[in-house]
């Protein structure tokens, strides 16, 4: 996989070492550091790494849970969940994290195995985060004088702007390859830059303009922004 950038929509592009051991060259290089992050109030385990979690019947242990304290309510928050909606976004054996959209954002609601079946461990509102330890994330769009990326397609350009405080200095070569990953439904493409040195004020970043090359044929699946969860299409 190889990825070639310009700052600014520049027309000489430079590319990145194929070689470079400290870039992940795939999925597994930076996929199982992932966290998605609720605020300050729970995280997210990352299990699911699915563009597009079921929305039909959730078929997990703790969705009985679920079902029970949105019925009930409750004390502390737990009536004031939205009723319908919820998503199982991510399980383990010891984890299961459900979200569903409300007028301003997120609900979160999280259960644990307890003594007598799952029980709810942490609920309430949530900006969903993708987190890499070490890294900041980057948001891309595809570029807009480029044609849409079809069937065929084994590679597409898009306009890469990192979302930390940077001082609105370009990422240069602290932009890393992209981690990408697919699924039956899509394709997740993952970019991360290293932070830059010392602290940083926010006057907004620019955008680079990155060429990458998917490792298979795009076939009829969407592509994804992978700085974002739930995850959103890009095509």
């Amino acid at each position: 996989m190889r990825m070639f950038f310009e700052s600014g929509g520049r027309a000489a592009p430079s590319s990145i070492n194929a070689s470079n051991d400290c870039v992940p060259q795939d999925v597994a290089g930076l996929v199982g550091a992932v966290l998605i992050a609720c605020g300050e109030s729970a995280l997210l385990a990352p299990g699911d790494v699915s563009p597009a979690p079921a929305r039909g019947p959730l078929l997990h242990p703790a969705s009985e849970a679920l079902a029970t304290i949105l019925a009930e309510g409750g004390a502390d928050g737990l009536d004031r969940l939205p009723r319908t909606g919820w998503t199982l976004v991510a399980a383990t054996p010891v984890r299961a994290d459900f979200l569903a959209a409300v007028p301003d954002g997120w609900a979160f609601a999280s259960f644990v195995p307890g003594a007598t079946g799952w029980v709810a461990d942490a609920w309430g509102p949530c900006s969903p985060e993708v987190i890499v330890p070490g890294l900041n994330v980057a948001e891309w769009t595809l570029d807009p004088d480029e044609p849409l990326p079809d069937s065929e397609a084994t590679r597409f350009s898009a306009f890469v702007t990192e979302r930390a405080c940077a001082s609105g200095q370009p990422m240069g070569g602290r932009l890393r390859r992209p981690s990408i990953w697919s699924t039956e439904a899509g394709v997740v493409v993952l970019f991360t830059v290293e932070p830059p040195r010392g602290g940083q004020d926010c006057p907004g970043n620019p955008s680079t303009r990155a060429v990458v090359e998917l490792p298979e044929p795009l076939g009829h699946r969407h592509l994804y922004d992978g700085s974002v969860f739930p995850y959103e299409p890009e095509l």
